[in-house]
Protein backbone atom coordinates (compact mmCIF):
# COMPACT_ATOMS: atom_id res chain seq x y z
CA UNK A 1 0.00 0.00 0.00
CA UNK A 2 2.71 2.39 1.13
CA UNK A 3 4.39 1.78 -2.74
CA UNK A 4 1.19 3.60 -4.09
CA UNK A 5 3.14 7.12 -4.49
CA UNK A 6 -0.49 8.90 -4.75
CA UNK A 7 -0.77 8.27 -0.70
CA UNK A 8 2.72 9.33 -0.01
CA UNK A 9 2.15 13.36 0.83
CA UNK A 10 -0.98 11.94 2.75
CA UNK A 11 1.33 9.67 4.63
CA UNK A 12 3.91 12.35 4.94
CA UNK A 13 1.07 14.55 6.71
CA UNK A 14 0.30 12.81 9.17
CA UNK A 15 3.41 11.36 10.10
CA UNK A 16 5.01 14.48 10.71
CA UNK A 17 1.65 15.42 12.92
CA UNK A 18 1.90 12.38 15.10
CA UNK A 19 5.98 12.55 15.11
CA UNK A 20 6.98 16.09 16.10
CA UNK A 21 4.62 16.51 19.21
CA UNK A 22 5.49 12.70 20.23
CA UNK A 23 9.20 13.41 19.95
CA UNK A 24 9.05 16.73 22.10
CA UNK A 25 7.01 14.51 24.75
CA UNK A 26 9.42 11.83 25.12
CA UNK A 27 12.52 14.23 25.23
CA UNK A 28 10.22 16.16 28.31
CA UNK A 29 10.49 12.75 30.00
CA UNK A 30 13.92 11.57 28.65
CA UNK A 31 14.97 15.14 30.29
CA UNK A 32 13.19 14.51 34.08
CA UNK A 33 14.73 11.40 34.05
CA UNK A 34 18.29 13.49 33.62
CA UNK A 35 17.76 15.37 36.28
CA UNK A 36 16.37 13.17 38.84
CA UNK A 37 19.33 10.65 38.26
CA UNK A 38 22.28 12.75 37.01
CA UNK A 39 21.40 16.23 38.45
CA UNK A 40 21.49 18.01 34.69
CA UNK A 41 18.84 20.64 34.54
CA UNK A 42 16.69 20.28 31.20
CA UNK A 43 18.91 23.12 29.53
CA UNK A 44 21.58 21.07 29.22
CA UNK A 45 20.25 17.61 28.20
CA UNK A 46 17.20 18.86 25.77
CA UNK A 47 19.43 19.65 23.04
CA UNK A 48 21.78 16.45 22.81
CA UNK A 49 18.11 13.99 23.55
CA UNK A 50 16.30 15.96 21.03
CA UNK A 51 19.12 15.19 18.29
CA UNK A 52 19.24 11.38 19.51
CA UNK A 53 15.97 11.00 19.31
CA UNK A 54 15.73 12.29 15.74
CA UNK A 55 18.65 9.74 14.91
CA UNK A 56 16.94 6.78 16.33
CA UNK A 57 13.66 7.66 14.82
CA UNK A 58 15.52 7.57 11.58
CA UNK A 59 17.44 4.15 12.57
CA UNK A 60 13.90 3.16 13.33
CA UNK A 61 12.97 2.83 9.73
CA UNK A 62 15.59 -0.04 9.58
CA UNK A 63 13.30 -2.14 12.04
CA UNK A 64 10.43 -0.77 10.12
CA UNK A 65 11.54 -1.89 7.13
CA UNK A 66 11.26 -5.54 8.32
CA UNK A 67 8.39 -4.90 10.45
CA UNK A 68 6.48 -7.47 7.88
CA UNK A 69 8.82 -9.89 8.18
CA UNK A 70 9.14 -9.67 12.12
CA UNK A 71 5.03 -10.78 12.10
CA UNK A 72 5.50 -13.31 9.58
CA UNK A 73 7.67 -14.71 12.21
CA UNK A 74 5.11 -14.99 15.01
CA UNK A 75 2.78 -16.88 12.47
CA UNK A 76 0.79 -14.26 10.48
CA UNK A 77 0.33 -15.25 7.10
CA UNK A 78 -3.35 -13.79 6.36
CA UNK A 79 -5.59 -10.89 7.58
CA UNK A 80 -7.15 -13.23 10.25
CA UNK A 81 -3.85 -14.35 11.19
CA UNK A 82 -3.25 -10.75 11.69
CA UNK A 83 -6.51 -9.94 13.67
CA UNK A 84 -5.55 -13.10 15.91
CA UNK A 85 -1.41 -13.07 16.59
CA UNK A 86 -0.71 -9.30 16.42
CA UNK A 87 -0.62 -8.89 20.18
CA UNK A 88 2.28 -10.89 20.16
CA UNK A 89 3.83 -9.30 16.76
CA UNK A 90 3.05 -5.88 19.04
CA UNK A 91 5.03 -6.91 21.86
CA UNK A 92 8.12 -8.27 19.90
CA UNK A 93 8.23 -5.11 17.56
CA UNK A 94 8.14 -2.97 20.80
CA UNK A 95 11.13 -5.14 22.11
CA UNK A 96 12.75 -4.18 19.02
CA UNK A 97 11.71 -0.58 18.60
CA UNK A 98 13.18 0.21 22.41
CA UNK A 99 16.12 -1.66 21.86
CA UNK A 100 17.08 0.28 18.63
CA UNK A 101 16.13 3.95 20.74
CA UNK A 102 18.56 2.94 23.67
CA UNK A 103 21.40 1.65 21.87
CA UNK A 104 21.32 4.53 19.27
CA UNK A 105 20.35 7.18 22.11
CA UNK A 106 23.32 5.75 24.63
CA UNK A 107 26.21 5.52 21.58
CA UNK A 108 24.90 9.24 20.91
CA UNK A 109 25.53 10.49 24.25
CA UNK A 110 28.23 8.62 25.09
CA UNK A 111 30.27 10.79 23.24
CA UNK A 112 33.36 12.48 24.18
CA UNK A 113 31.12 15.94 23.34
CA UNK A 114 28.42 14.68 25.58
CA UNK A 115 30.47 13.09 28.37
CA UNK A 116 32.48 16.52 28.63
CA UNK A 117 29.07 18.86 28.06
CA UNK A 118 27.02 17.06 30.36
CA UNK A 119 29.64 16.67 32.87
CA UNK A 120 28.78 12.46 34.24
CA UNK A 121 30.53 9.90 33.25
CA UNK A 122 29.80 7.38 30.28
CA UNK A 123 28.35 4.44 32.55
CA UNK A 124 25.87 6.81 34.37
CA UNK A 125 24.67 8.35 30.87
CA UNK A 126 24.18 4.88 29.35
CA UNK A 127 22.02 4.01 32.70
CA UNK A 128 20.05 7.06 32.11
CA UNK A 129 19.48 6.96 28.78
CA UNK A 130 18.37 2.94 29.27
CA UNK A 131 16.08 4.16 32.16
CA UNK A 132 14.71 7.21 30.55
CA UNK A 133 13.61 4.86 27.50
CA UNK A 134 11.92 2.52 29.85
CA UNK A 135 10.03 5.68 31.09
CA UNK A 136 9.30 7.35 28.22
CA UNK A 137 8.15 3.72 26.35
CA UNK A 138 5.48 3.77 29.66
CA UNK A 139 3.54 5.70 27.02
CA UNK A 140 4.85 5.20 23.36
CA UNK A 141 4.63 1.22 23.88
CA UNK A 142 0.30 1.25 24.71
CA UNK A 143 -0.05 4.15 22.46
CA UNK A 144 1.84 2.27 19.64
CA UNK A 145 -0.26 -0.81 20.31
CA UNK A 146 -3.80 0.65 20.29
CA UNK A 147 -2.61 3.14 17.68
CA UNK A 148 -1.98 0.21 15.40
CA UNK A 149 -3.80 -2.93 15.95
CA UNK A 150 -6.56 -4.34 14.11
CA UNK A 151 -10.07 -3.81 14.92
CA UNK A 152 -12.64 -5.90 14.61
CA UNK A 153 -15.26 -3.85 13.55
CA UNK A 154 -18.03 -6.07 16.25
CA UNK A 155 -17.29 -9.14 13.84
CA UNK A 156 -16.38 -12.31 16.26
CA UNK A 157 -13.32 -14.06 14.32
CA UNK A 158 -14.28 -17.98 15.18
CA UNK A 159 -11.20 -20.98 13.95
CA UNK A 160 -13.76 -22.62 11.68
CA UNK A 161 -16.04 -21.91 8.71
CA UNK A 162 -18.30 -24.53 10.14
CA UNK A 163 -19.33 -21.90 13.23
CA UNK A 164 -20.03 -19.72 10.83
CA UNK A 165 -22.64 -21.12 8.18
CA UNK A 166 -24.29 -24.42 7.24
CA UNK A 167 -23.85 -23.72 3.63
CA UNK A 168 -22.77 -26.55 1.60
CA UNK A 169 -22.08 -24.91 -1.40
CA UNK A 170 -18.90 -25.77 -3.11
CA UNK A 171 -16.20 -22.87 -3.62
CA UNK A 172 -13.41 -23.57 -6.30
CA UNK A 173 -10.30 -21.91 -5.99
CA UNK A 174 -6.57 -21.10 -7.06
CA UNK A 175 -4.78 -22.80 -4.24
CA UNK A 176 -1.81 -19.61 -2.77
CA UNK A 177 0.76 -22.47 -2.63
CA UNK A 178 0.83 -24.96 -5.86
CA UNK A 179 -1.43 -23.04 -8.37
CA UNK A 180 -3.51 -25.58 -8.94
CA UNK A 181 -7.25 -25.89 -8.76
CA UNK A 182 -9.03 -27.21 -5.67
CA UNK A 183 -12.70 -27.14 -4.42
CA UNK A 184 -14.03 -26.92 -0.70
CA UNK A 185 -17.09 -27.07 0.75
CA UNK A 186 -18.26 -23.66 2.40
CA UNK A 187 -18.89 -24.88 5.92
CA UNK A 188 -14.68 -26.02 5.16
CA UNK A 189 -15.49 -29.52 4.69
CA UNK A 190 -13.94 -31.86 1.64
CA UNK A 191 -11.05 -30.13 0.89
CA UNK A 192 -9.82 -31.46 -2.44
CA UNK A 193 -7.60 -31.06 -6.03
CA UNK A 194 -9.44 -31.51 -8.50
CA UNK A 195 -6.66 -30.24 -11.46
CA UNK A 196 -3.54 -31.43 -10.61
CA UNK A 197 -0.90 -28.55 -12.58
CA UNK A 198 -0.51 -24.71 -12.39
CA UNK A 199 -3.87 -23.04 -13.66
CA UNK A 200 -3.97 -19.12 -13.85
CA UNK A 201 -8.08 -18.89 -15.01
CA UNK A 202 -10.93 -21.72 -15.31
CA UNK A 203 -14.41 -22.94 -16.13
CA UNK A 204 -16.67 -25.43 -14.43
CA UNK A 205 -18.74 -27.69 -16.57
CA UNK A 206 -22.72 -27.48 -14.85
CA UNK A 207 -22.61 -31.06 -13.26
CA UNK A 208 -18.82 -30.03 -12.08
CA UNK A 209 -16.96 -32.86 -13.68
CA UNK A 210 -15.15 -31.53 -16.58
CA UNK A 211 -12.80 -28.09 -16.04
CA UNK A 212 -11.67 -25.88 -18.75
CA UNK A 213 -8.49 -24.50 -17.74
CA UNK A 214 -5.84 -21.83 -18.82
CA UNK A 215 -2.70 -23.01 -17.75
CA UNK A 216 0.54 -20.82 -16.66
CA UNK A 217 1.87 -20.77 -19.85
CA UNK A 218 -1.43 -19.31 -21.68
CA UNK A 219 -2.81 -22.68 -23.41
CA UNK A 220 -6.39 -23.80 -22.79
CA UNK A 221 -6.78 -27.39 -21.30
CA UNK A 222 -9.24 -29.93 -21.33
CA UNK A 223 -9.80 -31.19 -17.78
CA UNK A 224 -11.98 -34.19 -16.69
CA UNK A 225 -11.97 -34.61 -13.04
CA UNK A 226 -9.76 -37.90 -12.18
CA UNK A 227 -8.50 -37.99 -15.97
CA UNK A 228 -5.64 -36.79 -17.83
CA UNK A 229 -5.86 -33.52 -19.56
CA UNK A 230 -5.64 -32.47 -23.40
CA UNK A 231 -4.74 -29.44 -25.04
CA UNK A 232 -7.53 -27.66 -27.09
CA UNK A 233 -5.57 -24.38 -28.33
CA UNK A 234 -1.85 -23.42 -28.10
CA UNK A 235 -1.70 -19.45 -27.70
CA UNK A 236 0.35 -16.85 -26.72
CA UNK A 237 -2.90 -14.57 -26.91
CA UNK A 238 -4.11 -13.91 -23.36
CA UNK A 239 -7.88 -14.37 -23.14
CA UNK A 240 -10.87 -14.54 -20.22
CA UNK A 241 -13.11 -17.00 -19.45
CA UNK A 242 -15.91 -15.54 -21.08
CA UNK A 243 -14.15 -16.26 -24.39
CA UNK A 244 -14.49 -20.14 -24.18
CA UNK A 245 -17.19 -22.04 -23.56
CA UNK A 246 -18.15 -26.01 -23.29
CA UNK A 247 -21.42 -27.77 -24.69
CA UNK A 248 -23.68 -29.11 -22.77
CA UNK A 249 -22.85 -32.90 -23.27
CA UNK A 250 -19.44 -31.61 -22.45
CA UNK A 251 -18.03 -33.11 -25.92
CA UNK A 252 -17.32 -29.60 -27.53
CA UNK A 253 -15.71 -27.08 -26.55
CA UNK A 254 -15.65 -23.34 -28.33
CA UNK A 255 -13.65 -20.30 -28.35
CA UNK A 256 -13.13 -17.25 -29.98
CA UNK A 257 -10.03 -14.68 -31.45
CA UNK A 258 -11.06 -11.38 -31.83
CA UNK A 259 -11.88 -12.57 -35.50
CA UNK A 260 -12.35 -16.13 -35.71
CA UNK A 261 -14.55 -18.55 -33.46
CA UNK A 262 -13.63 -22.57 -33.51
CA UNK A 263 -15.11 -25.38 -32.13
CA UNK A 264 -12.99 -28.41 -30.73
CA UNK A 265 -14.09 -31.90 -30.45
CA UNK A 266 -13.37 -33.93 -27.72
CA UNK A 267 -14.09 -37.15 -30.08
CA UNK A 268 -11.67 -35.93 -32.67
CA UNK A 269 -9.17 -34.15 -30.47
CA UNK A 270 -8.84 -31.12 -32.52
CA UNK A 271 -10.88 -28.34 -34.32
CA UNK A 272 -14.00 -29.54 -36.69
CA UNK A 273 -15.27 -25.87 -37.30
CA UNK A 274 -14.35 -22.42 -37.75
CA UNK A 275 -15.85 -19.54 -38.64
CA UNK A 276 -14.77 -15.30 -38.86
CA UNK A 277 -16.53 -13.04 -36.74
CA UNK A 278 -16.33 -9.65 -37.82
CA UNK A 279 -16.03 -6.15 -35.08
CA UNK A 280 -12.25 -5.15 -35.54
CA UNK A 281 -11.48 -6.79 -32.14
CA UNK A 282 -12.74 -4.12 -29.71
CA UNK A 283 -15.21 -5.12 -27.33
CA UNK A 284 -15.59 -8.35 -24.95
CA UNK A 285 -16.36 -11.75 -26.15
CA UNK A 286 -19.25 -14.14 -24.45
CA UNK A 287 -19.63 -17.35 -25.52
CA UNK A 288 -22.42 -19.94 -24.29
CA UNK A 289 -23.44 -23.14 -25.34
CA UNK A 290 -27.50 -23.74 -25.49
CA UNK A 291 -28.68 -26.02 -22.85
CA UNK A 292 -31.50 -27.83 -25.34
CA UNK A 293 -30.22 -28.23 -28.65
CA UNK A 294 -26.09 -28.91 -27.52
CA UNK A 295 -24.94 -27.85 -31.23
CA UNK A 296 -26.46 -24.26 -31.19
CA UNK A 297 -23.83 -21.72 -29.86
CA UNK A 298 -24.03 -18.18 -28.96
CA UNK A 299 -21.22 -15.76 -29.29
CA UNK A 300 -22.07 -12.01 -28.18
CA UNK A 301 -18.64 -10.10 -29.37
CA UNK A 302 -18.14 -6.71 -30.34
CA UNK A 303 -22.03 -5.33 -29.92
CA UNK A 304 -23.06 -7.95 -32.12
CA UNK A 305 -24.64 -11.22 -31.65
CA UNK A 306 -24.12 -14.34 -33.53
CA UNK A 307 -26.37 -17.36 -33.01
CA UNK A 308 -24.93 -20.36 -34.68
CA UNK A 309 -24.98 -24.37 -35.33
CA UNK A 310 -22.82 -26.50 -35.86
CA UNK A 311 -23.31 -28.61 -38.89
CA UNK A 312 -20.19 -31.72 -39.70
CA UNK A 313 -17.49 -29.09 -40.15
CA UNK A 314 -18.99 -25.71 -40.28
CA UNK A 315 -20.92 -23.18 -37.87
CA UNK A 316 -23.74 -21.60 -39.93
CA UNK A 317 -25.97 -18.99 -38.46
CA UNK A 318 -29.32 -19.76 -37.12
CA UNK A 319 -32.22 -18.33 -36.30
CA UNK A 320 -33.03 -16.65 -33.13
CA UNK A 321 -34.81 -18.79 -30.66
CA UNK A 322 -35.05 -19.52 -27.17
CA UNK A 323 -31.43 -19.38 -25.42
CA UNK A 324 -31.03 -20.94 -22.37
CA UNK A 325 -27.42 -21.37 -21.61
CA UNK A 326 -25.42 -24.65 -20.32
CA UNK A 327 -25.01 -23.47 -16.88
CA UNK A 328 -21.57 -23.92 -16.32
CA UNK A 329 -19.75 -21.59 -13.54
CA UNK A 330 -17.06 -18.86 -14.60
CA UNK A 331 -15.70 -15.72 -13.42
CA UNK A 332 -15.13 -13.09 -16.15
CA UNK A 333 -14.41 -9.04 -16.20
CA UNK A 334 -17.57 -7.28 -16.37
CA UNK A 335 -20.72 -8.03 -17.34
CA UNK A 336 -23.28 -10.40 -15.05
CA UNK A 337 -21.16 -13.26 -14.60
CA UNK A 338 -19.68 -13.74 -11.69
CA UNK A 339 -17.16 -10.80 -10.56
CA UNK A 340 -13.72 -9.85 -11.52
CA UNK A 341 -11.26 -6.95 -11.51
CA UNK A 342 -9.00 -7.09 -14.12
CA UNK A 343 -10.42 -4.02 -15.72
CA UNK A 344 -9.02 -1.54 -12.83
CA UNK A 345 -12.69 -0.51 -11.55
CA UNK A 346 -11.92 1.85 -8.21
CA UNK A 347 -15.92 1.59 -7.81
CA UNK A 348 -17.32 -0.94 -5.57
CA UNK A 349 -18.62 -4.02 -6.98
CA UNK A 350 -22.21 -4.67 -6.15
CA UNK A 351 -24.59 -7.85 -5.57
CA UNK A 352 -27.88 -7.88 -4.28
CA UNK A 353 -29.43 -10.85 -1.84
CA UNK A 354 -33.09 -10.17 -1.26
CA UNK A 355 -32.64 -6.91 1.05
CA UNK A 356 -28.97 -7.30 1.72
CA UNK A 357 -26.94 -5.35 -0.57
CA UNK A 358 -22.82 -6.61 -0.75
CA UNK A 359 -20.34 -4.09 -1.98
CA UNK A 360 -16.76 -4.84 -2.41
CA UNK A 361 -13.76 -2.33 -2.75
CA UNK A 362 -10.29 -3.37 -3.93
CA UNK A 363 -7.00 -1.36 -3.86
CA UNK A 364 -6.45 1.57 -1.00
CA UNK A 365 -8.92 0.96 1.63
CA UNK A 366 -10.20 -2.30 0.19
CA UNK A 367 -13.13 -4.08 1.83
CA UNK A 368 -16.41 -5.75 2.51
CA UNK A 369 -19.60 -4.58 3.07
CA UNK A 370 -23.40 -6.20 4.18
CA UNK A 371 -25.98 -3.35 4.53
CA UNK A 372 -29.79 -3.74 4.56
CA UNK A 373 -31.66 -0.09 3.28
CA UNK A 374 -29.73 2.43 5.86
CA UNK A 375 -28.41 -0.31 8.45
CA UNK A 376 -24.42 -1.32 7.95
CA UNK A 377 -24.93 -4.90 8.78
CA UNK A 378 -21.24 -5.95 8.91
CA UNK A 379 -17.83 -4.56 7.51
CA UNK A 380 -14.55 -6.59 7.18
CA UNK A 381 -11.74 -4.48 6.91
CA UNK A 382 -8.27 -4.24 8.33
CA UNK A 383 -7.63 -0.50 10.16
CA UNK A 384 -4.49 -1.28 11.07
CA UNK A 385 -2.72 2.35 12.08
CA UNK A 386 -3.50 5.64 11.29
CA UNK A 387 -4.13 5.07 7.45
CA UNK A 388 -5.24 1.82 8.06
CA UNK A 389 -2.42 0.95 5.56
CA UNK A 390 -1.44 -2.38 7.26
CA UNK A 391 -2.00 -5.92 6.14
CA UNK A 392 -4.78 -6.28 3.72
CA UNK A 393 -8.36 -7.11 4.29
CA UNK A 394 -10.62 -9.07 2.07
CA UNK A 395 -11.26 -6.89 -1.78
CA UNK A 396 -13.64 -8.88 -3.65
CA UNK A 397 -16.62 -11.01 -2.60
CA UNK A 398 -19.90 -12.71 -3.72
CA UNK A 399 -23.05 -14.34 -1.27
CA UNK A 400 -23.42 -17.55 -0.99
CA UNK A 401 -26.43 -19.49 -0.74
CA UNK A 402 -27.40 -18.77 2.69
CA UNK A 403 -28.74 -15.36 3.69
CA UNK A 404 -26.13 -12.89 4.67
CA UNK A 405 -23.27 -15.48 3.99
CA UNK A 406 -20.57 -13.93 1.92
CA UNK A 407 -17.53 -15.51 0.95
CA UNK A 408 -14.62 -13.12 0.79
CA UNK A 409 -11.24 -12.80 -0.67
CA UNK A 410 -7.96 -11.24 -0.29
CA UNK A 411 -4.28 -11.51 -0.20
CA UNK A 412 -4.37 -15.19 -0.86
CA UNK A 413 -7.18 -16.20 1.78
CA UNK A 414 -10.70 -16.60 1.93
CA UNK A 415 -12.87 -15.69 4.13
CA UNK A 416 -16.79 -17.03 4.94
CA UNK A 417 -18.81 -13.90 6.60
CA UNK A 418 -21.87 -14.19 8.19
CA UNK A 419 -23.49 -10.74 7.71
CA UNK A 420 -26.18 -11.91 10.32
CA UNK A 421 -24.58 -13.12 13.22
CA UNK A 422 -21.42 -11.11 12.58
CA UNK A 423 -19.51 -13.89 12.20
CA UNK A 424 -16.00 -15.08 9.99
CA UNK A 425 -13.88 -17.72 9.58
CA UNK A 426 -10.95 -18.62 7.29
CA UNK A 427 -11.49 -20.88 4.92
CA UNK A 428 -8.47 -21.65 2.52
CA UNK A 429 -5.39 -20.34 0.88
CA UNK A 430 -6.44 -19.66 -2.57
CA UNK A 431 -7.73 -16.83 -5.12
CA UNK A 432 -10.21 -16.33 -7.69
CA UNK A 433 -13.21 -18.41 -6.30
CA UNK A 434 -16.11 -19.03 -7.40
CA UNK A 435 -19.07 -20.87 -6.24
CA UNK A 436 -21.44 -23.08 -7.91
CA UNK A 437 -24.43 -20.62 -8.00
CA UNK A 438 -26.79 -18.71 -10.29
CA UNK A 439 -24.07 -15.34 -9.83
CA UNK A 440 -21.36 -17.62 -11.76
CA UNK A 441 -23.64 -18.80 -14.54
CA UNK A 442 -23.97 -17.19 -17.92
CA UNK A 443 -26.14 -14.89 -18.69
CA UNK A 444 -27.18 -11.97 -21.00
CA UNK A 445 -28.85 -8.88 -20.41
CA UNK A 446 -31.52 -9.67 -22.68
CA UNK A 447 -32.47 -12.84 -20.83
CA UNK A 448 -35.93 -12.87 -19.84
Amino acid sequence: MLADSINLPLVAFYGLAAFVPLTLVVVGIEAFVFWGLLRVGPRKSFRPLLAANILSTVAGWVIYGLQDGVLYLVGIRSFFDFVKYYLLGALLLIALYFGKSVLVEGLYMARRRSVERLGVGRGRLWRAVLVGNLASYLLVAPLFYFSTRPTRGGIDFLDGPAEVTTAADTVYFISADTGHLRRIAANGSGLTTVVPFEVADYLVSADETVFLCRGREGNLWYCPLGGERTLIWETSRRFHMTDVDLSAHRTHVAYATDTTLAVWSRAAGRVVAEASLSGGGYGMIMLAWDSEDPRVLRCDACGDRHIRRLEGDALVFADAHPFKPAGNYRRCGSGRWGSRYDWGVSLPWQQEQGELLLRAWSGLGQQVRVTRGDETLATLRNTYGLLSLGFPGPGEAFFLSEPGVVLCEGSGCLYVLNALTKRVAELADGRDAIANTPAFQASFDDDN
